[in-house]
């Protein structure tokens, strides 16, 4: 398990960002999530159960950021640095901080615009294929395709797409 150390200062800056708003740093905090459990990370001993991990460059970051599809992608080029038995740091890396400035150009908005289309694609597929799964249970497509029904707790709900 993992703390996450000055998430609360990310969401306040994101938030306060037009160039990265809450939503993105969903995105980013989800993309650093699945990358975690591939790293060497410290192994958490019995007594400590948790490694906490150092958003501080992350909060800076999402400030100082002017181009979505910069921080969209930020994770791909930071570097996690271990600082103890339970606790690393995560580091934006000059490869980051040199394109924070970097303006909106035709490419990256076209880049950003096929990011966020494959995720798309890559949830429906999973919601099809019947992978998506929301509180224990599988979330279906209807039969036209056009709703999504999820049963939780014996009762119905059903959400339009």
């Amino acid at each position: 398990c993992y703390v996450l150390e000055f998430l609360p200062q990310c969401m306040a800056n994101a938030q306060a960002n037009r160039a990265v708003s809450v939503h993105v740093l969903l995105e980013v905090l989800v993309d650093l999530l699945l990358l975690l459990p591939q790293l060497d990370l410290p192994k958490v001993s019995d007594e400590a159960k948790l490694v906490v991990l150092d958003l501080t460059d992350l909060a800076e970051f999402c400030a100082a950021v002017t181009n979505r599809f910069i921080f969209q992608t930020c994770i791909s080029r930071c570097k996690i640095r271990v600082l103890g038995h339970n606790r690393c740091i995560l580091q934006m890396t000059g490869l980051n901080w040199t394109r924070s400035n970097a303006p909106e150009s035709d490419s990256t908005v076209v880049a950003s615009g096929i990011k966020e289309l494959l995720e798309r694609q890559k949830y429906l597929h999973e919601v099809v294929s019947g992978e998506v799964r929301v509180g224990g249970q599988s979330v279906s497509a209807a039969s036209r395709g056009s709703l999504l029904v999820r049963e939780e707790n014996s009762k119905k709900e059903t959400f339009a797409v």
